[in-house]
């Protein structure tokens, strides 16, 4: 059975290669430089329209003398939402889409993007999670309709109390008699900063791409002995199981260098714990240990913020964080 993920990033992947394909959509013809805060202007506006529709209604229902809880004001408000609010989301999706297809044209001036990067870059507008699971076909365990529908109504429902919760505090403070209009405001600034989030996640998807692409190539580009290889993948199987989450990227290096040196045997590295791959490296002469520490200061750059367990896997190898944090900086100066 084709899962809800699958459909949901059909839709993402073939509504943006229709906007590659056809440059009349809205946000083709913004400069780049500005695309971002364009897209950002435009999820307000969405929010705030959308809530002021909303907010019409329900000044009418009090005009009309009708309570607001009573049956025909509910049912007009119940109504009113469940035609606006779908709208409001297939709006912020579009505008995410339409950035997304924006940053994949500039992209592809220079590096071809493959489909499995597109598909990552849909899952983060459309807030879709990603699956820690290595070493084989992403939709082998894709998420079932309800395990979506779940994370999907978290969402949806974090966002409802968000707004009702910065409402309450506006109506408290003096300004009751203006909460509805305020809403409007709010509505507006929460859309715009949502895909804000969902953006910097797709830059940093393309970022991460381009990163690992150029990094194996410069690995292709090296001469390694077989035992430094045999470290190097070591270290990038450690590097997955400590970022955190499941990360194409990283996933995609492990494969391209299990392809590129089909003549280590891949399966050794299981357990692939810290103790064994420290005991490996201090074996390589200095200058194949310096190689494979090069290698892991670029493998930590893909994190702005190293957790405890990146903190500790460099003191392990010894790396330098200043280094670290140039690398940083130019993997996030890659996608923007």
């Amino acid at each position: 059975m084709i899962t809800l993920q699958k459909k949901m990033e059909s839709w993402g992947i073939n509504t943006i290669n229709s906007y590659l394909q056809n440059n009349t959509y809205l946000l083709a013809k913004i400069q780049y430089k500005n695309i971002n805060r364009t897209s950002m202007q435009l999820s307000f506006l969405i929010g705030f329209f959308v809530t002021l529709l909303i907010v019409i209604v329900e000044i009418m229902i009090k005009l009309q003398g009708m309570a607001l809880l009573s049956p025909t004001a509910l049912f007009l408000l119940i109504i009113t939402n469940i035609i606006l609010v779908p709208m409001e989301f297939w709006l912020l999706f579009h505008i995410g889409f339409q950035t997304t297809a924006r940053y994949i044209e500039e992209t592809q001036k220079s590096q071809v993007l493959d489909e499995e990067t597109k598909h990552a870059l849909v899952r983060a507008i459309l807030e879709l999670p990603e699956t820690k699971i290595q070493h084989k076909n992403y939709y082998t365990h894709s998420m079932s309709w309800s395990m979506i529908l779940l994370y999907k109504s978290k969402v949806l429902l974090s966002n409802f109390l968000a707004k009702i919760l910065l409402r309450k505090i506006l109506s408290r403070s003096g300004a009751r008699s203006f909460a509805p209009l305020i809403a409007t405001l709010i509505t507006g600034f929460w859309d715009a900063w949502v895909q804000v989030i969902s953006l910097k996640e797709v830059r940093f998807r393309l970022s991460a791409r381009l990163y690992t692409l150029a990094l194996i190539k410069h690995l292709t580009e090296q001469q390694f002995d077989v035992a430094s290889i045999d470290v190097i993948m070591r270290v990038v199987k450690i590097r997955m199981s400590i970022f955190g989450s499941y990360n194409t990227s990283l996933e995609y290096l492990n494969d391209e260098l299990e392809k590129t040196f089909s003549e280590v045997n891949a399966e050794q590295h299981f357990p692939f714990d810290e103790v064994t791959m420290q005991q490996e490296l201090t074996a390589l002469p200095v200058n194949e240990q310096n190689k494979v520490r090069d290698i892991a200061h670029s493998l930590l750059a893909f994190n702005s913020k190293l957790n405890p367990p990146e903190k500790s896997f460099c003191n392990l190898l010894q790396l330098d964080f200043n280094e670290i944090k140039k690398r940083q900086k130019s993997f996030n100066e890659l996608a923007n």
